[in-house]
């Protein structure tokens, strides 16, 4: 998945993305780990985040960076499980509310440009799964 993921990045961007995206996973690594100081002895098997559409994140390339990043770490092995948070914009000149694929600042109701971001630029760790060493449940921790 990766490979197919980083070849669609265009040429010299390719390094560029890795980067982008690897300083985010380093930084998810990071929350991640101040997490499992919380929890000693836990076993962090999850993380979710949200991602919006405005951030142009590429998943396989962020699941990439995330395992490199979380090697040697509370988060070795966890899960990154991406959550997409779809760009939703409003129209400032007919106040139609839309949901669009692809960062396109035009109202697709009255094709304004003057239009407002409502969702799309999150990025977020919204949960750690953890697993106590002593017991087997999994408390979330938000």
């Amino acid at each position: 998945m990766f490979i197919r993921a980083f070849r669609r990045v265009a040429g010299a961007d390719r390094s560029a993305a890795f980067m982008h995206e690897y300083a985010i996973a380093e930084a998810l690594v990071e929350q991640i780990e101040r997490v499992a100081r919380e929890h000693p002895g836990c076993t962090v098997r999850s993380a979710v985040v949200a991602i919006g559409g405005l951030r142009r994140i590429v998943p396989d390339i962020l699941r990439f960076g995330f395992e490199i990043a979380a090697a040697d770490s509370a988060a070795a092995g966890a899960d990154l499980v991406i959550e997409h948070v779809p760009i939703r914009f409003r129209c400032n000149g007919c106040n139609a509310e839309s949901v669009v694929d692809e960062a396109i600042y035009l109202c697709p109701a009255c094709g304004s440009g003057d239009v407002t971001a409502l969702s799309g630029d999150e990025l977020m760790l919204k949960s750690v799964d953890i697993e106590d060493g002593q017991d087997s449940g999994s408390p979330e921790h938000p």
